[in-house]
């Protein structure tokens, strides 16, 4: 391939125009149900990006989007648990496979394995996965398959993301903007597919909103107003450093309407809590937005006054079915006493995620029905030990945060916050893909306050190979 037609291709992947075109097609698959066209355009694309690009910068957006694509319909759909469908899977999988070996062989020189051995998180990294990965280990009379096979998963979700990209994906002063960029393009996917649903399939009766028709297929609406709440602050970053402050506020403020609109109680609850304190930041920290950003504030706080004051009735209406329940545990009481009950029996090792409250027979790799809380999950299933390696993982990402502080650092840190608070009345955290965001943004915030450090003591260094 001629020189200046691959740096074109190398250029547009590691520019802002390949999120666009992976969100576009995940959004096309989702909405209409051509999964298999894009997925091929997808893994195509994603194939020739590892084949010419030294780094995994562009990767970034395909692994957070992918998981969108698939819609309640095509779950359903028989046709995509057919031999030809597995084939065509297959195919896909280990043609990305293939070129992800192709990429480590050109670029070897390129990676450095120093950068997750020196990461502050590395110790960390290896007590969780190891302890997760040992789940049940002495439950020798009740020791499952279900056991490695989910510990591996999850312990995969947790590292792997940090690892390749700690390892080879250059750094330079653009990195986290691009990485915030595609969080917001992610978001975006994510309001677009929310909308479409209540445009065509969620059941509004009388102006009632009937939950459970809240389903996109890839999640439910607890899953749904998670992974919204989570990627709410970067809009609020974005109200802070980019030049136009109130287009990324209003941004904000949508995504936390979506987040109300997904009926998820603990999303709702969280997301509050989370929204109060980045309209606090807005207000407090002195940046080049703030009289525009104070302004918003006083607008929004107007607006939702007098929302609530005029549409009273219409609001109560709509959200009745999460209001009636109100407070209630939704059995999540007896989740607790059971995943106590486990830990005790078994307190080393734990009893493993096998014997958690039973699992889906449909896949093999399917997850079982956890706890709903990530304590005494890791109590339950990996026992003393587990919760320890778990405890001191988080004092390590809370110290890199506290350490670092800065605009990225909090409005970072509060996307980890609502993963971490919502996971405490749910099993976001041990649903694998919302824990590779979470892996991805302890990577990127980590490098990037390595080379600000660095770039400090030497201007003239260059971009980290």
């Amino acid at each position: 391939m001629p020189t200046d037609i691959k740096q074109k291709f190398v250029n547009f992947f590691n520019g802002y125009w390949f999120p666009v075109y992976v969100a576009l097609n995940v959004f096309i698959g989702h909405v209409f149900g051509i999964i298999y066209y894009s997925v091929l355009l997808i893994a195509a694309a994603t194939c020739v990006g590892f084949i010419l690009c030294n780094d995994l910068k562009f990767f970034i957006s395909p692994l957070l989007s992918f998981y969108f694509i698939f819609s309640k319909d095509v779950l359903t759909d028989e046709s995509l648990y057919t031999i030809p469908s597995i084939i065509f899977f297959a195919l896909c999988i280990f043609a990305l496979v293939l070129c992800i070996i192709v990429h480590f062989i050109n670029f070897k020189d390129e990676i450095r394995l120093k950068r997750f051995k020196s990461s502050s998180l590395f110790w960390g990294f290896i007590c969780l996965i190891t302890l997760l990965i040992l789940n049940g280990f002495l439950n020798f009379a009740e020791y499952k398959k279900e056991n490695i096979i989910f510990g591996i998963l999850i312990a995969i979700s947790f590292v792997l993301p940090f690892f390749i990209f700690s390892i080879n994906m250059r750094i330079d002063r653009k990195t986290a903007k691009y990485f915030i960029y595609v969080l917001l393009v992610v978001s975006l996917l994510l309001a677009a597919e929310l909308i479409v649903l209540y445009s065509t399939k969620v059941t509004i009766i009388d102006g009632k909103i009937l939950k459970g028709t809240i389903d996109l297929g890839w999640g439910v609406s607890n899953n749904i107003g998670a992974i919204l709440a989570m990627l709410m602050p970067i809009h609020f970053y974005c109200a802070v450093k980019a030049k136009y402050s109130i287009p990324f506020f209003a941004a904000g403020i949508g995504c936390y309407l979506l987040v109300i609109m997904s009926m998820s109680r603990t999303s709702i609850i969280v997301s509050t809590f989370i929204l109060f304190l980045c309209l606090g930041f807005l207000c407090i920290y002195k940046h080049k937005n703030s009289t525009a950003n104070r302004f918003s504030v006083i607008v929004f706080l107007a607006l939702v006054t007098m929302a609530l004051i005029f549409f009273e009735d219409k609001l109560d209406r709509a959200f009745e079915e999460i209001i009636s329940i109100g407070l209630d545990d939704s059995g999540r009481m007896e989740y607790y006493k059971d995943g106590i009950n486990k830990f005790l029996s078994h307190p080393v090792f734990g009893t493993g995620f096998g014997n958690s409250h039973g699992v889906n027979d449909k896949f093999v790799i399917a997850a079982p029905e956890y706890f709903h809380n990530t304590i005494i999950q890791m109590l339950a299933s990996c026992g003393i030990l587990g919760f320890l390696a778990y405890g001191f993982h988080r004092y390590q990402t809370v110290k890199l945060f506290i350490a670092n502080p800065s605009p990225l650092s909090f409005f970072l840190g509060l996307s980890v916050l609502t993963l971490l608070l919502t996971s405490l009345l749910d099993i976001h955290l041990f649903n694998i893909f919302p824990t590779i965001f979470y892996s991805l943004i302890l990577c990127v915030f980590e490098r990037d306050v390595k080379y600000r450090r660095q770039k400090a003591l030497r201007p003239d260094l260059p971009t980290q190979h």
